[in-house]
């Protein structure tokens, strides 16, 4: 039985996930491709086999969607813009962050169609970051208020 962890691992991983088409699949989503696990344990390929793998053994997997190009060269201006307007603190924790531990947070994922612009932006630890991967900006704001008020 495939569990919510899974399904919040390609989620992370930027993945559609799928309405099922059939009563034999388990799970349907899209990323580079689009992979499906059956209740019979059977998987509809490589791609979804190496999904399943890397989630069972927490090794990296690269399956998500390739919409996350970002474009180089405006990371330090905006990061710098970033903290003009918002201050120095995590979005996520509310603690100050040293320079080399400063990243830029989209908060509707680009991978979901989110816009790539300041407006979309905060400032976060690295590790506050990755934690949050591709979640969608109600479960984000959520855990920043969750974070911010223990």
């Amino acid at each position: 039985m495939i569990s919510i962890k899974f399904i919040n691992f390609l989620r992370n991983h930027g993945c559609e996930v799928l309405p099922l088409t059939s009563k034999y699949e388990q799970v349907r989503w899209r990323g580079t491709e689009v992979g499906v696990i059956y209740t019979s344990g059977k998987t509809s390929g490589e791609y979804a086999t190496k999904a399943l793998e890397a989630y069972n053994t927490g090794s990296k997997w690269d399956g998500g969607p390739k919409t996350t190009k970002r474009k180089s060269g405006k990371s330090a201006k905006r990061k710098e813009s970033l903290q003009h307007r918002d201050g120095n603190d995590c979005f996520f924790c509310g603690k100050p962050m040293p320079e080399d531990d400063k990243t830029i947070e989209h908060l509707i994922p680009l991978a979901q169609g989110g816009p790539d612009k300041l407006s979309n932006m905060a400032l976060a630890h690295e590790d506050c970051n990755m934690a949050v991967g591709h979640m969608d900006i109600c479960e984000k704001v959520k855990i920043a208020i969750r974070n911010r008020t223990k």
